[in-house]
């Protein structure tokens, strides 16, 4: 083997893109980047602090379509959710109280529909239950379906940027941990839920519960 072939079989040993942490290669990296950094100067640039929590604002692609009403599909699913719940009262019960957390936290909040929505154009998000029995914590969780749309339609993923993809850190992040003689990790809870969409844009994003849920306990 020729010292260039081994230089470039080392290069590809040891390259991020071995491991399958790129998400482009070749020329499209640095468009792709050159995106990216202009997704996150955006995102700094439109984060507002106020008295009760912090508020950002919704990635929207330049070129997406619009986003529809999507009440119907989001309404057929909500009942599909229900009659598989009802099947495990318990777990019914405790999909129930995991809505009422999230309402009592703050992470959603009930919509008034009587109050003028300003011309805004309302898409809702399904959710269903995600089990996860051998967890000691959160044995259920509530997930947000943001790929659900209606047929030749786009659906909220396909209308916002993907932003930053930051797993290639992670090799730097594991050389920096196994440096130091000690090593501290932390977590948030329920990091995922812990936002918030400035006023401007609250109304785009919508979930049903309610009557029909609580009719059924």
């Amino acid at each position: 083997m020729s010292a260039h072939i081994e230089q470039q079989s080392w290069e590809k040993y040891w390259s991020l893109e071995s491991l399958g942490i790129h998400e482009y290669t070749g020329p499209s990296v640095q468009e792709r980047q050159q995106q990216n950094d202009n997704i996150w100067k955006e995102f700094q640039r439109t984060i507002e602090k106020r008295e009760d929590d912090y508020y950002v604002r919704l990635p929207w692609k330049n070129d997406a379509g619009t986003l529809p009403d999507n009440k119907s599909i989001v309404v057929k699913r909500l009942q599909a959710t229900i009659a598989k719940l009802k099947h495990d009262p318990v777990m019914f019960q405790n999909y129930h109280e995991t809505i009422k957390e999230q309402l009592d936290q703050n992470i959603i909040e009930e919509v008034d529909e009587s109050i003028p929505t300003r011309e805004a154009i309302i898409h809702y998000l399904p959710h269903q239950a995600v089990l996860t029995p051998n967890k000691e914590t959160t044995k259920l969780r509530t997930v947000y379906d943001a790929s659900a749309h209606l047929k030749k339609a786009p659906s909220l993923n396909d209308v916002i940027h993907q932003g930053p993809l930051f797993l290639p850190k992670i090799y730097d992040i594991l050389l920096r941990f196994r440096i130091g003689n000690v090593a501290m990790i932390c977590d948030v809870e329920k990091a995922f839920l812990c936002k918030c969409d400035c006023m401007k844009e609250t109304e785009t994003l919508h979930d049903f519960y309610g009557s029909e849920i609580s009719h059924n306990l």
